[in-house]
Order: structure tokens, then C-alpha cells, then sequence
């Protein structure tokens, strides 16, 4: 009865090293718990057997067994839901991060798009100016303005609407 008993007991501890290795490490230290309180139950049966029959205790020792069997599979089970809820949340986050990437990529190429067009407005109305005033002048403005500085003062002002176009979109 003894040696039964300890068959049992190595058998147990090698179903729960088995089990142990398949779970997760989240599931470790549950698992590490459960084959404790089966060490203590089964401890417990092996002091408290010499006043009962075989049978009894046969039937005692094969429900502790169970039991430890049933709170690895709880345990295991309840791991499982963990996870899936956390996978489904996951997912849920990523769609919407990968919505509100698209999104910004949309606003993004207007607000490019019409920088573009504004740049470009804003050079051909200065080249027209600039040509028109070559025009009035017959080629002598030069000589009384600073074409250049004129140009790099219109391209600043160019950008400066074009930053206030951004801004308010």
C-alpha cells in the first residue's frame, strides 16, 4: 500500500513536470502552486492512512489525485481565456492605430497637395510681377531695386501662407 502510494506520487510528479513545461510562463508559478498543495494533500493522505482501509484509501488517494488534475486543467483553461482576451484586444488597438495612421497619411497628402498648389500660385503671380515691372522700368529696375532681396522677401511670404494654410487644416 505504501509502495502504491509512492508509485502514485511519482507518477504524479511526473504528469506535473509534463504539464508544468507546456504551460506558459504566466502559468508557472499557478502551476507551481497547484503541484504544492497536491504535495501537501498527498503528504497529508500517507500520514493519515494507517487508521483506513485500502479501498478508502485508494479511493482517497485516486480523488486527491483528481483533484490536482482538475486544478492544473482550471488553471490552464483560465490562462487560455487570458489570452484570448488579451489577443483580442490586441487586435481591436491595432485596427484602430492602423485607421488613425491612414487617416493621418490622407490629411496628409492634402494639406501637401494644397501647400503645393499655393507654392506654386504664389511663384507665377511673383514672376508675373517681376516680368511686368521689367516691362514698365525697359530693363532699368535693377538699378533701383534689389531684385533678389525683393524675391526672397515674396518667397517668405509665399511660406508664411502656406504655414497658415497647414495650420488651419
Amino acid at each position: 500500500m505504501v509502495n502504491d502510494m509512492t508509485d502514485e506520487k511519482k507518477v504524479a510528479k511526473k504528469v506535473s513536470k509534463k504539464v508544468t513545461k507546456k504551460t506558459t510562463s504566466a502559468s508557472n508559478a499557478t502551476a507551481e502552486k497547484s503541484e504544492n498543495k497536491l504535495e501537501q494533500l498527498q503528504a497529508l493522505l500517507q500520514d493519515n492512512l494507517s487508521g483506513l482501509s485500502s479501498e478508502k484509501a485508494e479511493e482517497l488517494a485516486k480523488n486527491v489525485w483528481l483533484a490536482g488534475l482538475g486544478a492544473y486543467s482550471r488553471t490552464f483553461s483560465e490562462l487560455a481565456e487570458r489570452r484570448e482576451e488579451m489577443q483580442d484586444k490586441y487586435e481591436a488597438i491595432n485596427a484602430e492605430g492602423v485607421k488613425v495612421f491612414d487617416d493621418l497619411v490622407k490629411r496628409g497628402k492634402v494639406v501637401q497637395g494644397d501647400a503645393g498648389k499655393v507654392m506654386q500660385q504664389g511663384r507665377e503671380t511673383l514672376e508675373e510681377r517681376v516680368e511686368e515691372l521689367k516691362q514698365r522700368f525697359g530693363g532699368g529696375l535693377s538699378s533701383f531695386v534689389d531684385i533678389p532681396a525683393r524675391l526672397r522677401e515674396a518667397a517668405e511670404k509665399i511660406e508664411d501662407i502656406s504655414d497658415r494654410l497647414q495650420k488651419k487644416k
